[in-house]
């Protein structure tokens, strides 16, 4: 026997036919019945039973129950009072003295901690447990030798080896084995011989039992391969894996008429299996009055287990479907109690709530019997809910007053104990609980004006109350004058916070009255510091006239570096900041270039709000001073080098030119229009301790002369090693030992160049560009250099005009200053010349690595000094050196200070930068 759903009946189907043999029809189906409900409620043990079969069967003392696939107890029954009674009877009937009746059952070893479980079971099989490991390899070789032998069939050489190959030491290969042996049986040779051909089409052991099932639903027509996907789904048992998925039966007359028609076409090729089984039904003939038919019914079951191992395509609709068909496998215990007590075993709850996930939607799918369930459990929770519902309604008209009473209470409460946290809440959070007060705005507004009203109320709190005030649009100009007092001693961390609100007054309120009131607070600022703090926030917010107007070109320009450097100490929302350099387009270059600096200055704290920005104003930004103030930023947020240059390569063509240019044949070599403007040099001083023939120059005063001065381009660096060594390889020194041993060589100020060798080298880069040379009347020493060069290009050609050359005194110190009348191009301070120039290390330092000036400059100050075209006087032979190098104080490094060497002698300070004439 092998245990059914309900184990009980399946005993009673085995004793039944010793005890009464001569019953049949509806009188045994009664009797089978009856007998189950007795073992099941322990009225007639199976003792009796079997002492009473012997005693009908005359000559028999001796009786073997074999119980075959023990393991469907725990499967296919879900019941445990019958499966803990069916074991019960066994070991009662089989412990008797004297009995004759004993038990041999089989079961997969993977059930057997379920055996463990069962204390009286285990303690049976104590000394009577027979376990069978795998086959070894030689038992298999005899299992399938040997009944061959018997009848003469043989196989090919080689066959069995490839077999027990296949099959190795997999647990699940013996039932496979025999589904094999029988497939070859069936197509052997017609003398009598298993061949290695058929094995192979079989697709080998593993592949076999899915291979047929394969190749037999590719012959089925589009709807029984439906309705076959469907079946399969029914007979299956899903664990939570397909490790875990075991056969299950269903009754056949519960399928439709297709799928029982085609249940019994799978059963012939042998992937079902029917059996029958006993039921009855009810006939009438018209000539009769009525009566009762006993009739084969049948159970149908997936054949082999190992189906549902191997066939990929119903392991795929198992998975596809498995939550499905778990819940259908936790149905069946719930109807078992239904049949028995149709009232207290309905569904409910969490039970009920998941069965409206699949019923009605898929109650095709289910049998009658448990759609008949499920439509009973959804009908009895309807009418418990309008029941519910009517009392609901009932109460809540009681429960609404005292409710609406409650909530008001309530929300009071709330209101007040989330602006206590907003007064004392971290300003990283005040943003946070405003949201959490805005569905309480009117008790926010009035308990935010009562705690202004405190005179003890901190000033971190009474910014908190007057945000909340703005941001429900309940400030008063009292508030916000509260609110910009307070800026002059605000944390940084506040810096967000105020903007934040400032912004919202300015959206909901008359923008006019904000921006003069800011002007009018940024004039009257007690100190520089409050006046920067209220310049960046007014910028923050997008009122651009007051940084504007500190950032323009001045002739003191102390007011803009000092705003730059003062940013630092309080960046609001840097957001609003990348927005203003992007969209603003009317924005002047002088301010959006002051901007991009002062974020570059915040290090890493702006680099996720305007990196994105500073890229796009470093590719498009139409003047100079942006695009080298965007590179600077860049450069202290980590950018590198190299990915600066890829930049400029995949930078979109613009619709105007910019006043820039990057020629990257010359080693990214930039050169940057400076444009026109009215210039003051600097004059003949006595401020070293000289007389007026000394060549120091001083700053220009109020009584000098200004002169126009046209635009011009100008390389914003000095010349690099690598850009020099780019147009001139052939003067490369290879004998400076020192030159691979300093870090990032190829990008510092080429120094050790006379004033010849910069005349060269603007001559080799005008020809790489396609320009005529500049410098004409060349003269050359048996070496190849140059020893004199003509001052002005040829007259009679026009085009040399235009070749790139060294700047004249007056060029470079009109670059220099960006119109500044102040001894440095940021002003006059020296607390910020670190900043701006390279001076007192040990060695020259990369270019381009210190601020800009406005015109978008690097090094202007310090690092290398710069050959100028000029000659220091009118009957001298020296040409002037400008900028200060490394090792010069700051005296040295002034807009206007001066040196001079003979044209043809290098030194290791001095270097050169390039102009050209529009």
């Amino acid at each position: 026997m092998v245990p059914r759903e309900n184990p009980l009946h399946s005993l009673a189907d085995v004793i039944l036919p010793l005890v009464e043999p001569e019953l049949s029809g509806v009188d045994l189906i009664e009797k089978r019945n009856s007998l189950a409900r007795k073992l099941e409620e322990a009225t007639v043990p199976l003792w009796d039973l079997v002492a009473e079969g012997l005693r009908q069967q005359k000559g028999t003392d001796r009786l073997l129950l074999i119980v075959d696939q023990w393991e469907e107890l725990y499967t296919t029954c879900k019941n445990n009072t019958q499966r803990n009674r069916f074991i019960s009877e066994l070991l009662d009937a089989t412990s008797r003295a004297g009995s004759p009746l004993s038990v041999v059952f089989t079961v997969r070893w993977d059930f057997y901690g379920q055996i463990l479980q069962n204390r009286p079971l285990l303690d049976r099989l104590e000394q009577s447990r027979l376990d069978l490991g795998p086959m070894n390899r030689e038992e298999l070789r005899s299992a399938i030798e040997g009944p061959g032998d018997k009848v003469g069939l043989t196989l090919q050489d080689g066959l069995v080896d490839r077999i027990l190959d296949d099959a190795g030491e997999e647990p699940g290969s013996l039932p496979l084995l025999g589904f094999v042996l029988e497939e070859l049986w069936k197509c052997r040779r017609g003398d009598g011989q298993l061949a290695h051909d058929a094995y192979a089409k079989l697709g080998r052991l593993t592949g076999a039992i899915a291979t047929r099932a394969e190749n037999i639903y590719s012959t089925l027509s589009g709807k029984e391969q439906k309705s076959t996907e469907s079946l399969f789904r029914r007979l299956v048992q899903a664990g939570s894996k397909t490790e875990e998925d075991t056969r299950r039966r269903a009754d056949l007359n519960s399928l439709n008429a297709t799928s029982q028609q085609l249940a019994r076409k799978l059963a012939d090729e042998r992937l079902l299996v029917t059996t029958r089984v006993i039921a009855v039904t009810n006939t009438a003939d018209s000539g009769a009055a009525g009566g009762v038919d006993a009739l084969a019914g049948e159970t149908v079951e997936v054949a082999h287990e190992e189906l549902l191992r191997r066939w990929e395509r119903l392991k795929q609709w198992v998975d596809t479907d498995r939550q499905f068909l778990q819940w259908r496998s936790r149905l069946i215990p719930r109807l078992q109690e239904y049949k028995r007590d149709s009232k207290s075993a309905l569904l409910t709850g969490n039970a009920l709530r998941e069965s409206r996930l699949y019923f009605p939607s898929r109650a095709a799918e289910l049998d009658q019997d448990e759609q008949d369930f499920l439509s009973a459990s959804h009908s009895a929770a309807r009418r418990q809910n309008m029941i519910r519902m009517a009392g609901i309604v009932a109460f809540a008209c009681l429960a609404m007053s005292l409710l609406m009473w409650f909530r008001s209470v309530q929300r009071q409460e709330t209101a007040r104990n989330l602006v206590t946290t907003l007064l004392g809440t971290p300003s990283g959070t005040v943003d946070f609980y405003l949201k959490q007060l805005a569905p309480f705005e009117h008790l926010a507004k009035e308990y935010l004006r009562a705690e202004l009203k405190k005179p003890d109320l901190e000033p971190t709190q009474r910014q908190h109350a007057v945000y909340g005030l703005i941001r429900f649009d309940a400030a008063s100009d009292n508030d916000l004058d509260l609110l910009l007092d307070g800026i002059a001693g605000m944390q940084r961390d506040e810096g967000a916070n105020l903007v934040s609100a400032l912004s919202s007054l300015l959206q909901n309120n008359d923008p006019l009255q904000l921006t003069e009131k800011m002007q009018t607070r940024i004039t009257d600022a007690a100190n520089e510091e409050t006046r920067n703090r209220l310049i960046a926030v007014a910028a923050e917010i997008g009122i651009v006239e007051p940084v504007s107007t500190v950032c323009s070109l001045q002739p003191d320009p102390s007011q803009r570096t000092s705003f730059v450097h003062d940013f630092s100490d309080f960046p609001g929302d840097l957001g609003e900041i990348a927005r203003l350099l992007r969209d603003k387009k009317e924005l002047a270059p002088e301010t959006r270039s002051a901007l991009c600096i002062a974020v570059g200055r915040l290090g890493t704290a702006g680099r996720a709000a305007t990196k994105e920005v500073m890229k796009f104003l470093y590719q498009t930004a139409p003047d100079g001073g942006t695009h080298s103030a965007a590179r600077w930023a860049l450069i202290q947020q980590g950018v590198s080098e190299e990915e600066l240059n890829q930049l400029i390569r995949d930078r979109p063509l613009p619709d105007v030119e910019p006043a820039w240019k990057h020629l990257e044949d010359a080693a990214g070599l930039t050169m940057i229009e400076i444009p026109s403007h009215e210039f003051k040099m600097g004059l003949v001083t006595d401020d070293v301790g000289g007389d007026k023939n000394s060549g120091w120059t001083g700053d220009p005063t109020e009584s000098d002369e200004s002169v126009p001065f046209p635009a011009i381009w100008f390389s914003d660096r000095e010349i690099t090693v690598g850009q020099y060594e780019a147009i001139l390889p052939q003067f490369r020194d290879t004998n400076d030992e020192n030159a691979p041993k300093v870090l990032d060589q190829l990008r510092r100020p080429k120094v050790k160049v006379s004033w010849y060798d910069a005349i060269e080298f603007c001559n080799a880069l005008s020809v790489k560009q396609g320009i005529k040379p500049y410098y004409t009347k060349i003269e050359r020493d048996k070496n190849g250099h140059i020893t004199l060069a003509a001052i002005e290009p040829d007259k009679s050609d026009k085009d040399c005009e235009h070749g790139y050359r060294l700047p004249t005194e007056m060029e470079w110190e009109y670059a220099c200053r960006a119109l500044s009348r102040k001894r440095y191009c940021f002003g006059e301070s020296t607390e910020f010349l670190p900043e701006y120039a390279v001076y007192n290390p040990s060695n020259t330092e990369i270019c381009g690595h210190k601020i800009p000036s406005a015109w978008g400059l690097f090094d202007m100050h310090g690092n290398a000094y710069e050959w100028c075209w000029d000659k220091f006087s009118g009957d001298s032979d020296y040409r002037v050196l400008r900028g200060g190098s490394f090792y010069g104080i700051p005296q040295l490094l002034r807009s206007a200070a001066r040196n001079f060497s003979t044209p043809g002698r290098p030194s290791d300070n001095w270097g050169f930068r390039i102009a050209r004439t529009l």
